[in-house]
Order: structure tokens, then C-alpha cells, then sequence
């Protein structure tokens, strides 16, 4: 038979267990939705990096802001961007992407899951002298 216990513990919070020796977790089941939940005593913290989300529970749609102004070019919207929004991007007349006389005059602005926009044109001034 065993022994019956003389005592029994009343835990602080955030712990379990017959001693109390075990740090409950409070990251399930997934409170951070499409963040990495951080477990501490009695709480937790969400880790939102890389999802397009914000607010305490990696819930909140993130923004890129306004999308970023590019040298000798125009955008077609100043509006805050939200995550996987597209602008584009169209070079003033005598510039092209990369300076390229024959090269492209559009681009696109895209708001990624790191709430960067990224932007893929370079409008630099065309040489109207030089052949491609």
C-alpha cells in the first residue's frame, strides 16, 4: 500500500503538478494564430515576425503604410498598402528601368509578410546615344 500524504500544495499561479513543480503551458492550444507563441510563467507573448499580423494575438492585419516614393517614377495609389496589396509603378518620360533605352517603364510595389513593400523598378535616366 502507499502511504497516505500528510500535506498537499497550493501552487502559485503558473504552475502545476503534486510539488508544483511544473510550469503549465499557456500556448495551448494556439492562441497566436499565425504567430509562434513565447510561454513564460502564468502568460505568454506572441512572436507576430513574418506573418503580415500584428496585435496581441498575431491577429491583426499588418500595413506597410504608404507605399514608398521612387526616384523618377509615379505610383498609381498613396493609400496604405495591407499585406499582399500590389501598386504600380510607371517611370517618367525619358527614364526606363535600369536606364535601358529599350527596357520596361512599369514595375509593381508589393506589401509582403515582413511589412516591407517591395518594389521591383529602378527608373534611372535613358541614354538616348547608347544602343542596348
Amino acid at each position: 500500500t502507499t502511504p497516505a500524504r500528510a500535506f498537499s500544495c497550493v501552487c502559485d499561479a503558473g504552475f502545476g503538478g503534486d510539488l508544483c513543480q511544473t510550469n503549465l503551458d499557456d500556448c495551448t492550444p494556439n492562441v497566436c494564430n499565425t504567430g509562434t507563441c513565447v510561454d513564460a510563467v502564468a502568460g505568454f507573448t506572441c512572436n507576430c515576425t513574418g506573418t503580415g499580423f500584428g496585435g496581441q494575438f498575431c491577429a491583426v492585419p499588418g500595413s506597410c503604410g504608404v507605399p514608398p516614393t521612387i526616384l523618377n517614377a509615379v505610383v498609381t495609389s498613396t493609400a496604405p498598402l495591407a499585406l499582399n496589396d500590389v501598386v504600380t509603378y510607371t517611370c517618367n518620360p525619358g527614364f526606363a528601368h535600369n536606364g535601358q533605352a529599350a527596357g520596361r517603364t512599369t514595375g509593381t510595389g508589393v506589401c509582403g509578410s515582413s511589412l516591407q513593400v517591395t518594389v521591383n523598378l529602378a527608373c534611372l535616366d535613358v541614354d538616348e546615344c547608347q544602343t542596348d
